[in-house]
């Protein structure tokens, strides 16, 4: 196993390779082939800026030596990413000094053991200087950015196993995070570990510029920054299950999840259907075998807004409501309602602004105050961030219902529920007590 802790300005790309071959020469591009493998580093790394006044704190008092959380505070930093957008501590958008990453990786034990296998450390790129130390050893350090540099770590991984169970070697390793908590429904509250739990948070969508759908882990680490700014506890994945990526992070950062089903769009009869049902009920044993793990998740939702007045989905959504708390009994089984009002139907239509956005959250805030004392058991806001539909006279360039944009820029409503749900968070935590003011400190949107 090997803790490896790189310092530098941001780190992009690095990788782990080992193959059975001696390098000369050159530095090739890292490539799998018969003799060569190669392990990506990706993903989330501890990370921490050294704020102190001559920026050398880390160094005076060796961080290097242990790992880095027990130095003080750590945050989670994709790489590769630019650590300057991810976060919405302002201090990081325009800080010039020495920042620490850190990365556990356990290697193939056929690396560590096999001593003719050479194990190469190769960094993509790292701006502007960086000193990568390999469980605490300084191994190399490097001046630029844009190109790679790397370093033979084999001497400082590879180990002699002679360790074996009582019943033999080990022939497999898996590491499952585990939590414990409990979730109950009365008739007024939702309780976790029996005390009373409010949602407040937002529905997402798994949405951006250029990459769609696709996980990427810096918009992931950024989304989960502005929930934390703006004090939410909870959201659904509407409308459908979210990348597992999401949901380990959910475990991680302590945010409830109404775990949804991609039962979306079930609004005419004959979509209620034996075929449908079948189908339906087969989707929710794959999403409860895959996410049944998770404690951030406290319900399963089993569709979006349905017919649910037809009289043949009456039947249908039984059917797999009971099904899924079959599968289930620890967790409650809700789907979203609808109900039309005729907003769609207004003459002549009329266009919406921010701030009425942001005045027609006011008045659906005085209504849940006057509820959330006797039966309302939580506010997820529709939606988090603007994304894009079928283009269309109805929707030009998306649906726009967001409280932040595409691209992450908040709208008036985001402070408007910043201010709430802080408020909430703190009524709730300390029900005794006046709202803490460090939640809500003045510090600018970054």
């Amino acid at each position: 196993m090997a803790r490896g802790s790189a310092v530098a300005w941001a780190a992009l790309g690095p990788l782990l390779w080992g193959c059975a071959l001696g390098l000369q020469g050159g530095m090739l591009y890292p490539q799998e082939s018969p003799s060569r493998e190669c392990k990506e580093l990706d993903g989330l790394w501890s990370f921490r800026a050294d704020f102190s006044d001559n920026r050398r704190r880390g160094f005076e008092e060796q961080w290097y030596r242990r790992p880095l959380w027990e130095s003080g505070p750590t945050m989670d930093m994709p790489v590769p990413s630019s650590f300057n957008d991810i976060s919405q501590d302002w201090r990081l958008r325009h800080f010039v000094g020495w920042v620490w990453y850190e990365r556990e990786v356990i290697l193939p034990e056929r690396w560590t053991q096999d001593l003719r296998t050479r194990v190469v450390l190769r960094i993509g790129s790292a701006h502007s200087y960086a000193i990568v130390w390999v469980n605490g050893v300084d191994t190399l350090e490097h001046e630029g950015g844009y190109l790679p540099f790397e370093a033979d770590i084999s001497n400082l991984v590879q180990v002699q196993l002679t360790a074996q169970t009582s019943l033999g070697p080990v022939s497999d390793f898996y590491t499952l995070p585990v939590g414990i908590r409990t979730v109950a429904v009365t008739k007024s509250q939702f309780l976790i570990n029996g005390k009373p739990f409010y949602f407040h948070g937002v529905n997402k969508h798994e949405d951006a510029d250029i990459r769609g759908k696709g996980f990427d882990w810096p918009l992931l680490v950024k989304d989960f920054n502005l929930l934390r700014w703006l004090g939410a506890n909870a959201f659904r994945t509407s409308h459908y299950p979210y990348a597992e990526e999401v949901m380990q992070m959910c475990d991680r950062y302590g945010i409830v999840v109404i775990d949804e089903c991609p039962g979306v769009g079930l609004a005419l009869p004959q979509f209620f259907n034996n075929v449908s049902l079948h189908h339906h009920m087969q989707v929710m044993e794959e999403v409860v075998r895959r996410d049944k793990n998770h404690p951030a998740v406290v319900m399963w939702s089993v569709a979006n807004e349905p017919a649910s007045h037809l009289e043949s989905a009456g039947y249908y959504l039984k059917m797999v409501i009971a099904h899924t708390k079959a599968l289930d009994p620890s967790r409650p089984v809700t789907f979203v309602s609808n109900s039309n009002y005729a907003a769609d139907k207004g003459d002549p239509p009329l266009m919406f602004t921010e701030e009425y956005q942001k005045s027609l959250l006011e008045q659906y805030h005085l209504g849940l105050d006057q509820k959330r004392r006797k039966y309302v058991v939580g506010e997820l806001i529709w939606n988090f961030a603007d994304f894009m539909t079928e283009q269309s006279p109805t929707r030009v360039l998306g649906n726009k219902k967001g409280i932040f944009t595409r691209q992450r820029q908040p709208k008036s409503a985001a402070f408007l529920l910043r201010e709430r749900y802080w408020k909430i968070a703190n009524e709730t935590r300390y029900p005794h007590s006046v709202a803490k003011a460090q939640c809500l400190e003045n510090s600018p949107f970054t």
